[in-house]
């Protein structure tokens, strides 16, 4: 016999109420995995973006700007902690040293006018580092093709030529060089001025080769 009495009315209350819970949480699950889908779709959507943004040709002017512009905050800020652990000095004793190009020893005494100084000759030798780069790979396209190993190598030049021929020609303090110190330029400089460049130089659109002009 079935039973269908009074007593089974709290039980078929009590499991409605547990169906009804149980469809609650799936339409829960069901909205948020919706949420969760919609939210890594546009993650997705957002990073093709990026992707597709830094992979957009920009202009001869615009690669000097950008490459110049990065490879002199990542050169300083190398240069900063290099100068910190071998010669204890502060970021503003090293733009000092930079301005002593032009002021010898005084540099150290001209404060933060000094340093802006340095900071000012600095940025104009990195945006002139880029300047030459990208103007050669309109002669030597193989500079873009290959930017990776050309760039690396224009760093190291660069960091040889500045310290060995230009540097000693000016009233700049003379600092004797340490092998860690020679080892850290040469690297940093590779990487984190002859790298940024060449790879703003291979981002150039439209740039018409010598080849391509002599023809």
């Amino acid at each position: 016999m079935i039973c269908t009495g009074p007593s089974m009315m709290p039980m078929r209350r009590s499991l409605l109420l547990e169906e009804h819970r149980v469809r609650n949480i799936r339409m829960a699950l069901g909205t948020r995995n919706l949420k969760l889908t919609r939210h890594r779709d546009e993650c997705h959507k957002w990073s093709m973006e990026m992707i597709m943004s830094k992979s957009k040709p920009i202009t001869q002017g615009a690669a000097i700007f950008y490459g110049g512009l990065i490879a002199g905050i990542l050169d300083a800020a190398d240069g900063f902690v290099a100068y910190y652990f071998a010669a204890g000095f502060n970021p503003i004793q090293v733009l000092q040293f930079i301005a002593s190009g032009f002021y010898r020893a005084a540099a150290f005494q001209k404060g933060i006018s000094g340093a802006l100084v340095g900071l000012l000759a600095h940025f104009f030798v990195a945006f002139a580092v880029a300047a030459g780069y990208v103007g050669a790979t309109r002669f030597l396209p193989m500079l873009s093709r290959e930017a990776v190993m050309w760039g690396t190598i224009y760093g190291a030049a660069v960091f040889i030529v500045m310290n060995f021929v230009v540097l000693p020609h000016t009233a700049v303090v003379k600092s004797p060089l340490s092998l860690p110190l020679l080892l850290n330029g040469v690297l940093g400089h590779a990487l984190f001025v002859g790298l940024p460049i060449a790879l703003a130089a291979r981002r150039i659109t439209n740039q018409p080769s010598f080849s391509t002009q002599a023809a």
